[in-house]
């Protein structure tokens, strides 16, 4: 089962705020394998810069494998979301 995660995309970074909170990830398309490399299949996350994502894929320490973007907030629920998180 994939897992579903909420955050938002800062100079091509991914910073999850939901379920966990402030972690960066990195988002590959790479299945979950032992012995392949996540970083030869990065999402370019160049076009979501400055906006929250939800993103679904299988969750670890540091990648978000098979990971697919399904849904992009407009600016103005991407700049309340922000502000609610940055003022935890």
């Amino acid at each position: 089962m994939k897992d579903q995660i909420l955050g938002y995309v800062e100079n091509e970074v991914f910073t999850e705020i939901w379920p966990s909170q402030n972690k960066q990830k990195k988002l590959t398309t790479i299945k979950m394998v032992a012995g392949e490399d996540p970083l030869r299949q990065l999402v370019d996350l160049s076009s979501y810069n400055g906006s929250l994502i939800a993103v679904v894929g299988h969750n670890s320490e540091d990648f978000l494998y098979e990971a697919k973007i399904i849904e992009k907030a407009g600016s103005k629920v991407t700049k309340l979301v922000k502000l609610l998180v940055d003022t935890r």
